[in-house]
C-alpha cells in the first residue's frame, strides 16, 4: 500500500513540473539591458536605507546585525519570545527605546548615528540587560 502511495505521489510530482516554457505577456518581459541584479528593489530605491533586524527571544537578542553604515538606520525588533522586549542605544533618545514590543510581535522606529564608532544596544526591561540582553553595533563611514 505504502508503495502504491509513494508511486502515486511522485507521479503527480513529475506532471506537475511539466517540460514547457512559461509564457510571460509582453508587459511581463523585461529586455536583458533594463534589468538590474536586485528585480525586486524598485529603480528609483534610496540606496542609503538601512533596515536592521533585531530578533528578541526569551533573554537574548538571537544573531543581531554587527555592523551598519552611518545614517539614519530603520531598527526593526521582532520578539519571537513570550515576554516582552525593546531596544535602546546607550545615550541616544534620553535612553527610550527606539522599538517595542510584547511576545510574539514586530515593531520598528528609526535612529540616526552619524558618527562612525561603536554603539551599545540593550534591553531596559528590568533584568534584561543584566541577564545579557546587550551588544554592540559598529558604525562605518
Amino acid at each position: 500500500m505504502r508503495a502504491a502511495i509513494l508511486a502515486l505521489v511522485l507521479a503527480l510530482a513529475l506532471v506537475g513540473c511539466g517540460g514547457g516554457e512559461p509564457e510571460f505577456s509582453d508587459e511581463q518581459q523585461v529586455p536583458a539591458a533594463d534589468r538590474t541584479e536586485d528585480a525586486a528593489a524598485p529603480a528609483d530605491a534610496d540606496d542609503d536605507e538601512q533596515v536592521l533586524v533585531f530578533v528578541a527571544d526569551d533573554i537574548f537578542y538571537d544573531d543581531p546585525p554587527t555592523t551598519a553604515r552611518a545614517g539614519t538606520l530603520t531598527i526593526v525588533l521582532d520578539n519571537v519570545g513570550a515576554a516582552e522586549h525593546n531596544i535602546v542605544f546607550e545615550g541616544f533618545n534620553d535612553e527610550e527605546p527606539v522599538a517595542e514590543a510584547p511576545g510574539g510581535e514586530q515593531d520598528e522606529g528609526t535612529i540616526t548615528l552619524d558618527e562612525p564608532g561603536e554603539y551599545v544596544y540593550y534591553c531596559s526591561i528590568p533584568g534584561h540587560r543584566a541577564a545579557g540582553m546587550e551588544g554592540v553595533l559598529t558604525v562605518t563611514p
